[in-house]
C-alpha cells in the first residue's frame, strides 16, 4: 500500500525551487500508472487500425496502399533493444527492431509522413495522420502533434477515432503547458465516452486540478473528478494477484484513485 504523501509546510511553500521540484516529482508519480493504461489503449487503437488495413487489403485496388501503411506503422509496435539471446531466431518470426523507443517513433513519423505525401486523399489517411501525431507526441513535439490532432478531431466526426484523438490532443496540450485547453479537451472526452475511457478522462481532469500538480489547484474539483471516476467504474471487482493483465484493469485504476485521493489535503 502506498504511503500517504507528506503535506508541504508553509516554509516549503515559500521556497519556489522546492515547490517546483515537489510538483514535478508528484506529477511523475501520479501520472506513471495512468500512462501505462493509456499506453495499453494506444496499442489497442493501433491494432484496430491495423485490422482495418488488413481487411481493406483484401480488395485488389487497395492492397498496395494497405501494405505501405502497414510498413509505415510497424515501428509503433516494433520490439525495442537487442533480441533475447535465449530465444532461437529460427523459431521466431523476424521483426524489425529499434535500439530505443525514440528511434522507433522517429522512424514511424518519417514513414507515415511519406505515406501521407503519397496517399493523403486515401480513405485510410485519417488513421495514418492520427498515428503520425501519436509518434510526434511520443517525441514530445507537442505543438506539431496538437496541430495535427486538432485537424484529426475535426474530421473524425462521430467515428471511433474521435475519442483516442481527443485523448492524445489533451496530452499534447498538457505537454505544451496549455492547461485550459487540456481541461476543455478532457471535458469533451468525458462527455462523449463511457466506461474505462471516461474514467481515465475524469482522472486526468482530477490531476489537472490537483494542488500538488498545479499551483493554485482546486482540491474540491480534484476530489469531485476522482470520485466521479469511481462512480463510473462501479463497485471494485476482485482480481487475481497473479494476473499480469490486472495492471490494465479497473482494480488497478481503483488503486490509482485511492493513491491520488490520499494526497489531497
Amino acid at each position: 500500500m502506498a504511503k500517504k504523501m507528506k503535506r508541504m509546510s508553509k516554509e516549503e511553500l515559500r521556497a519556489p525551487d522546492q515547490v517546483e521540484v515537489a510538483l514535478r516529482t508528484t506529477w511523475e508519480r501520479l501520472s506513471d500508472h495512468r500512462n501505462k493504461l493509456l499506453g495499453a489503449l494506444a496499442v489497442v487503437i493501433v491494432a484496430g487500425v491495423g485490422l482495418s488495413v488488413w481487411q481493406s487489403s483484401k480488395r485488389a485496388d487497395t492492397q498496395a496502399r494497405a501494405e505501405a501503411l502497414r510498413k509505415a506503422m510497424a515501428p509503433l509496435n516494433a520490439p525495442i533493444g537487442p533480441p533475447d539471446p535465449a530465444v532461437d531466431p529460427a523459431t521466431t518470426v523476424p521483426l524489425e527492431r529499434f535500439d530505443t523507443r525514440e528511434a522507433a517513433l522517429a522512424a514511424a513519423e518519417e514513414r507515415l509522413s511519406a505515406f501521407l505525401q503519397a496517399h493523403g486523399d486515401a480513405p485510410d489517411a485519417l488513421p495514418a495522420r492520427f498515428a503520425r501525431a501519436s509518434a510526434l507526441l511520443g517525441q514530445k513535439k507537442a505543438a506539431e502533434a496538437a496541430k495535427e490532432l486538432e485537424a484529426v478531431v475535426a474530421e473524425a466526426g462521430d467515428s471511433a477515432l474521435r475519442a483516442p484523438a481527443l485523448e492524445k490532443l489533451a496530452q499534447a496540450y498538457v505537454l505544451s503547458g496549455d492547461r485550459a485547453k487540456a481541461v476543455e479537451t478532457y471535458t469533451k472526452l468525458v462527455d462523449g465516452s463511457k466506461g474505462t475511457l471516461r474514467a481515465l478522462a475524469l482522472i486526468a481532469l482530477g490531476d489537472l486540478h490537483h494542488p500538488l500538480v498545479v499551483q493554485g489547484g482546486d482540491v474540491a474539483q480534484a476530489r469531485k473528478y476522482y470520485d466521479e471516476a469511481k462512480t463510473v467504474l462501479g463497485p471494485k471487482p476482485a482480481t487475481d494477484p497473479n494476473d499480469i493483465f490486472a495492471q490494465f484493469s479497473e482494480p488497478a485504476i481503483y488503486a490509482e484513485l485511492d493513491r491520488k485521493l490520499s494526497t489531497l489535503p
